[in-house]
């Protein structure tokens, strides 16, 4: 009653998948997010049965709360977060390329003369 229940996968690891899905939609804690009617959880069932992702039972990735937030709302502003800070970064230290108009050519010296080798 105080918590989502664990994952069944974490008791069978044989079940179909999708089944996971439409047992934790309807064991949710949230009545407006679990199956309306038995018609929608008898569907969903047919789907898997038949191989088919179930339509109504989502995938829970961004379903729940993270600090008291939605998922959902945690993600969207993860990536504002994340879209600003590398905004910040290019402004903050910008490409300082720079061309040059000259070319230093350095003498060499042949150290493999003094081994019997030459370069010709």
């Amino acid at each position: 009653m105080k918590s989502e229940p664990e994952p069944i996968t974490k008791f069978r690891k044989d079940l179909p998948p999708g089944l996971e899905n439409i047992i934790a939609k309807a064991l949710t804690k949230n009545p407006a997010a679990r199956y309306q009617t038995m018609d929608e959880l008898i569907e969903d069932l047919k789907a898997v049965a038949e191989g088919l992702k179930p339509l109504r039972a989502k995938s829970d990735l961004l379903r729940g709360r993270i600090l008291g937030f939605k998922k959902v709302y945690v993600a969207a502003g993860l990536c504002i977060f994340i879209v600003l800070a590398a905004l910040a970064l290019l402004y903050l230290f910008p490409k300082r390329g720079q061309a040059f108009d000259f070319l230093a050519i350095l003498p060499f010296e042949n150290l493999l003369r003094n081994k019997g080798f030459y370069l010709r």
